[in-house]
Order: C-alpha cells, then structure tokens, then sequence
C-alpha cells in the first residue's frame, strides 16, 4: 500500500462476464468505485470494515455495487493528510 501506482482490471465489471446483457451505465458506476478504492490505496488506505464505504472490500461484483462512491468518515481522515496541497512560495 502506498506506492505511487494503481491498476484496476475492468475485466469482471462488465454485466457481459456474467451472460448478461450490456449495462454502460453500471459499468461506468463500478470503475469508478473500482478507480477511486485503487487510488485509495495509493493514499494508504487499508480496506474499510464499513460495506458502504468505497475502501470496502469486494469479494464479488454485489459488493461493488451496494457501496457508495465516496471514502466514509473516519477513511477520510486518514486519507487527509496525503490530500493537503502544501502551497509554495514562487519568486
């Protein structure tokens, strides 16, 4: 955790893998949660006992699609720190 890089596989979030039919609409909601837990990581974030949060882990596509978008409380602030731009003195 907390390297500089991140992968997200969209190989097992399209409706398709399962037989069945297109959903764009769900595709585009799972990478995006699938996106920001990666980035997450990057930020040194651990997976999140909370179902809801977006740093929760997901053993099946279900679990992606019952959390929400967004870190929860207390992820956030852990997440805080590494988020803060240090603003620079230009001369």
């Amino acid at each position: 955790m907390g390297g500089p890089c991140a992968v997200v596989s969209a190989h097992r979030l399209r409706q398709e893998f399962y037989g069945l039919q297109p959903d764009p609409e769900l595709f585009r909601q799972r990478i995006i949660k699938e996106a920001v837990h990666e980035v997450g990581h990057t930020l040194n974030l651990t997976h999140c006992e909370d179902y809801r949060c977006v740093m929760a882990s997901s053993h099946a596509v279900e679990w992606i699609d019952i959390k929400e978008g967004t870190l929860c409380a207390a992820c956030r602030a852990v997440a805080a720190p590494a988020t803060q731009v240090q603003s620079a003195r230009i001369f």
